[in-house]
């Protein structure tokens, strides 16, 4: 599974990008489970965690992929934004939810 172009990989892992803003990756996923209903009544409900590099961003996806109720798990380096019509999304960070931020967390 790719989960970043390895363009962008690179440039995330280099020594030489010192600074790409102060949450440079972004995780996202699907919650399977809360769309639909809920506070996301008829849209879909995401989830954006905030890492501080790609290998933190790494460890929430491989957390994220081993919940049964999280799909289109990617990382990227912008910050993405949705429809709110469309899309319920909630945030995360590692001091909100720690154990995604935990290798083997789930």
């Amino acid at each position: 599974m790719k989960i970043m172009g390895s363009r962008l990989r690179k440039k995330v892992r280099s020594a030489k990008v010192k600074h790409l803003g102060k949450h440079p990756v972004y995780v996202t996923m699907t919650d399977k489970f809360m769309s639909g209903w809920g506070k996301a009544q008829g849209r879909t409900a995401k989830y954006v965690a905030v890492a501080k590099n790609y290998d933190e961003a790494q460890t929430v996806a491989r957390n994220a992929r081993a919940r049964g109720d999280q799909k289109n798990v990617s990382i990227r380096s912008t910050k993405p934004k949705y429809d709110t019509r469309n899309v319920k999304v909630g945030w995360m960070n590692k001091k909100s939810s720690k154990r995604w931020y935990e290798r083997g967390g789930f």
